[in-house]
């Protein structure tokens, strides 16, 4: 006996048993009723493909109840990925790349899923100690997709490219522009919609976009990125530390916490990122790992040199600046004490040492692995950065006071100065951070282990992360030219920059080329230190 016919309905129209008019790309009932259409692909969300076969996934869910509003339909300049925003009553998915896309779901899982298997756990997912959490933000992503159509495009923008630099094809290439730049049209869709501008999803599509810009091989250009960064400032601002307290918003958070750290670090502004709330709400009930203990201190630092470039600040009272010495003291204490407890130096043993990758139960559970003993360096490097930037702040603070030529200033011996307040008579010793030499040095020396352990293709892509403690290692060693360090770290910088040894970025893997741009990018971003 023949069953009766399957509905040909939208997702949306079945799931409340109702008659679909089969209008495309939308049909009139969503339209009326003002919900979002599911389309008519029986299976259009992400199925995730790994090597032990298909991941279980919760049953669907109802698509987002949203204000209908119209939608952008995008005009993409060959070779450029700028857009031009044209207000239209038609869907985006007119664009002919999504709704390719949007017809075969299983290619457009095949190729989210290749992404999270090669990219994410290959990579990112089984260092101890990543900069730039990308593996659990990106895993709570797939599950939120579907619901949102500029995450959804966003997240399939970043999987075809990976895919298409891994595989050097060039028209899956073009597609992947064609489709990051319809994700910027719906994510400004989002924006400008109060029910839509901070949610999850919008604050995700963000960051994948910012993802997206950073591993971009079509530009050496740092503009773009760092629009995406300060647009990430911006929607954490208006969205507040509390909402970051559940686990993808805290994923996402702490996702792009290191290049927001370098932004208000080269910005020399905080921008309110170190205030206790930042630091604190979005890990209230939940452990904080030690990559973002130590994006605290970098936020800090931000914080302290925004002050330091207050002309006003210098007009307080003689406790004000004893005391924001000591906030450069207790900052460069709190980072020795997470050197010496998570972050110890490396031997050649440890770095040499097979790396098991992480499974998946230890990524979903958030489990630490001893793999990737050279991420763990680059952090204790990065750790070592910022106390560089600690040293530097007490000194730029002794030179304003004297500059001043208003307290009288002494020196104890050491690293003992005294300062006289001379209307009120007040002295108070203070004691400034002088082991940035023996910081600097230690960089080097660090860095030196890393290259010598690792040849050309081996070296891993996180090393570019150690640009940054080498350009403060160099502004530290430049009072010292005569020392070794001095020429050695100078010639790191110029290595990892490019600037001599142009077969450098050709020694690299394919993997490595899936950061891309980022290498130029993070470059220009240092520049400003």
């Amino acid at each position: 006996m023949v069953g009766g016919a399957r509905s040909k309905g939208c997702l949306t129209c079945r799931r409340r048993k109702i008659r679909c008019d089969l209008q495309q790309p939308t049909c009139l009932q969503c339209h009326r009723s003002k919900r979002r259409c599911g389309g008519y692909d029986r299976y259009p969300v992400f199925v995730v493909y790994t090597k032990h076969g298909m991941e279980k996934r919760e049953a669907m869910k109802d698509p987002m109840h949203t204000e209908f509003q119209d939608s952008w339909k995008l005009e993409i300049r060959p070779g450029c990925e700028n857009t031009s925003l044209i207000s239209t009553p038609e869907s985006m998915f007119e664009d002919s790349t999504v709704k390719s896309f949007q017809s075969m779901p299983t290619e457009r899982s095949r190729f989210v899923s290749w992404a999270y298997e090669n990219y994410i756990k290959t990579l990112s997912a089984r260092n101890q100690f990543n900069h730039m959490p990308v593996a659990r933000f990106l895993r709570s992503t797939l599950t939120l997709a579907a619901e949102d159509t500029a995450l959804d495009t966003a997240m399939l923008a970043i999987s075809c490219r990976m895919s298409a630099v891994y595989h050097t094809d060039q028209t899956l290439l073009n597609k992947s522009r064609q489709l990051y730049t319809c994700a910027l049209g719906l994510l400004q869709r989002n924006l400008a919609s109060p029910k839509l501008a901070l949610t999850d999803e919008t604050f995700a599509a963000t960051c994948l976009l910012a993802l997206y810009e950073l591993t971009s091989l079509d530009r050496n250009d740092p503009e773009a990125w760092k629009s995406h960064v300060a647009g990430i400032s911006a929607v954490l601002q208006a969205r507040g530390a509390k909402r970051h307290n559940g686990a993808f918003s805290r994923d996402a958070l702490e996702h792009c916490r290191y290049n927001l750290m370098m932004q208000c670090i080269t910005s020399r502004n905080a921008f309110g990122f170190a205030s206790g709330q930042w630091l604190d709400d979005p890990w209230n009930g939940a452990k904080k790992q030690v990559e973002q203990q130590v994006m605290d201190e970098g936020f800090r630092l931000a914080q302290i040199l925004q002050i330091i470039d207050d002309d006003s600040f210098w007009w307080v009272e003689i406790e004000s600046i004893q005391e924001l010495l000591r906030m450069c003291e207790i900052g460069s204490s709190r980072l020795y004490k997470i050197k010496a407890k998570h972050l110890p130096g490396p031997t050649s043993h440890e770095l040499r040492k097979p790396q098991p990758p992480a499974s998946d139960k230890d990524l979903s559970r958030g489990v630490e692995t001893d793999s990737q003993t050279s991420n763990r360096l680059v952090l204790r490097q990065t750790a070592s950065a910022i106390q560089l930037g600690l040293c530097e702040a007490t000194r730029c603070i002794m030179q304003k006071v004297l500059e001043s030529s208003y307290y009288g200033i002494t020196h104890c011996g050491s690293s003992r100065w005294k300062i006289t307040d001379p209307e009120s008579c007040i002295e108070t010793e203070v004691v400034i951070l002088e082991d940035g030499m023996q910081l600097a040095k230690e960089v080097v020396s660090n860095t030196n282990m890393i290259f010598n352990e690792f040849s050309d293709p081996e070296l891993p892509p996180e090393a570019i992360r150690l640009l940054f403690p080498l350009k403060m290692s160099s502004r530290m060693l430049k009072y010292c030219t005569s020392c070794p360090q001095y020429e050695q770290c100078n010639t790191f910088i110029n290595y990892l920059s490019g600037t001599k040894g142009s077969n450098y970025a050709k020694a690299r893997p394919k993997e490595f080329f899936v950061y891309g741009g980022s290498r130029q990018k993070n470059i220009s971003a240092t520049e400003a230190l």
